[in-house]
């Protein structure tokens, strides 16, 4: 179902006007017949591209989930950009048409965790409303998974809220594993973690170092 990742997350050629991007920075996905393929693209936290899906992920956190908006705006800016830039971080997006229509990055894990274990967390999962209901949050997960385990990555961990059923429905069917404490969310409801071992990996690509 996913095309194999020739590399981990470098868009600094895909930046420069004019550039062409690689294989592994821009690539189509079959939707069969119809319209053209999406484009999977990474980028960094300040392309233009990204807005959408950092203000369709405000909305849903303020709007949708009634988290407050100053826990909203501590959500969003908690990590610095560098987190999801290579080598150990990614942000991609699906574009249908040039625009951004889903999701998603991952970082390195600063939290608790198995020992010796190089672990993602998933963040930033958006799909657009409009867009819903085409399987794109199934297409941005794979997509993070096989980067993160290309980049050396063991494990990927990743929290949602715990009243938020359909997500944890998809990540249940993905083979993730849900984990059994709530935790403190940001805003007044908790959240719950899910985890999930990746296929292969290469622990020398994942810099050792401080986390956070």
């Amino acid at each position: 179902m996913v095309p194999s990742v020739a590399a981990v997350c470098d868009v600094t050629a895909s930046r420069l006007p004019g550039a062409r991007r690689s294989q592994g920075e821009r690539r189509g996905w079959d939707r069969g017949p119809g319209p053209a393929p999406l484009e999977v693209r990474t980028a960094g936290l300040g392309d233009p591209l990204v807005r959408p899906l950092l203000e369709g992920l405000a909305h849903e956190y303020r709007d949708v989930l009634g988290h407050p908006a100053e826990a909203v705006s501590r959500e969003l800016t908690e990590h610095p950009p560098s987190d999801f830039e290579a080598p150990t971080g990614c942000l991609l997006l699906l574009l249908d048409r040039g625009e951004p229509v889903a999701g998603g990055a991952y970082r390195r894990f600063d939290g608790p965790g198995p020992a010796g274990v190089a672990v993602a967390e998933l963040k930033r999962v958006w799909t657009a409303p409009s867009h819903r209901r085409r399987g794109l949050a199934r297409r941005v997960l794979a997509e993070l998974e096989q980067r993160a385990a290309t980049a050396g990555y063991e494990r990927v961990h990743l929290t949602t809220g715990v009243h938020q059923h359909a997500a944890q429905a998809l990540y249940l069917t993905l083979g993730y594993a849900r984990g059994q404490e709530l935790l403190p969310g940001p805003g007044t409801s908790p959240v719950v973690a899910f985890g999930k071992a990746l296929p292969a990996h290469d622990l020398a690509r994942v810099p050792s170092g401080p986390r956070g």
